[in-house]
């Protein structure tokens, strides 16, 4: 039988509605954390086509590429100026960042909270509705042209992170 610490003085339908958040904020996260690992697989893949392709198939390549980018935060950062458009290790930041304030103590979350929640959904939504666009629109227009120009196609394929340095002295 469980028992409530009795210091902890928020409400039940409180703790309820903490538990709820962080649970759907870890969701929100994992599904973050996947479209990072396919963009990473995508990006190399067009890194390596970009080497091979030439007239409009290079275009194709270039076009999908500038997409790709403005997702993915590491070539959001290399461009030489500073990026509006919102990327998936940004909203990945904000979602842990809400994790972390909403579970740092046994109370429901505060109005500020749940404020920073609507925002971390909405930003969210729109860089996953353009990941799902270019999954399912820009990449199959691509691939035909690359099947058509006899080249092999792009097979979405999540790729890990790569260990940090910290990592790989353990």
């Amino acid at each position: 039988n469980v028992v409530m610490d009795p210091r902890v003085k928020t409400p039940s339908a409180g703790l309820r509605q903490q538990y709820e958040i962080e649970s759907h904020l870890v969701t929100l996260m994992n599904a973050n954390f996947d479209a990072q690992a396919e963009v990473r697989g995508l990006d190399h893949q067009i890194e390596a086509l970009s080497k091979k392709a030439s007239g409009p198939v290079a275009d194709a390549v270039a076009a999908l590429r500038k997409k790709v980018s403005s997702i993915s935060a590491s070539h959001a950062e290399s461009t030489s100026h500073a990026s509006t458009e919102i990327t998936l290790i940004h909203v990945a930041g904000d979602l842990g960042g809400l994790y972390g304030a909403i579970g740092s103590a046994d109370t429901a979350p505060t109005a500020l909270q749940n404020a920073a929640l609507a925002t971390v959904e909405r930003e969210n939504a729109e860089v996953m509705a353009r990941w799902k666009a270019i999954k399912s629109t820009d990449l199959p227009a691509l691939n035909h042209q690359l099947s058509g120009a006899g080249i092999a196609v792009i097979e979405l394929k999540a790729e890990p992170e790569p260990a940090s340095e910290s990592e790989n002295e353990e």
